[in-house]
């Protein structure tokens, strides 16, 4: 039970945290960067970006998640090299 826990409470996290980044992407960037017509092609661009961060955060999430249950077994070698590589 344990183990699958461990896995799905990151996802389900980071999925929460990706669905915000789909559904406000440029309200997210109007944080940052007054929405007027100067900035357009930027935030244009900052939404594209926001977009390929939320597809990013599921699969981080999950492997850090790992990385550190890993740690907590004391097997910290295996992650350590495949994230040096």
């Amino acid at each position: 039970m344990m183990p699958k826990l461990v896995a799905l409470v990151p996802l389900c996290f980071m999925s929460g945290m990706a669905m915000v980044l789909l559904l406000w992407p440029r309200p997210i960037a109007t944080l940052w960067l007054p929405d007027i017509p100067e900035n357009a092609d930027v935030l244009a661009f900052a939404v594209s970006f926001l977009h390929v961060a939320a597809a990013f955060q599921v699969a981080d999430g999950i492997q850090v998640a790992a990385s550190l249950s890993l740690r907590g077994l004391k097997d910290a070698r295996g992650p350590m090299w495949l994230a040096g590589a």
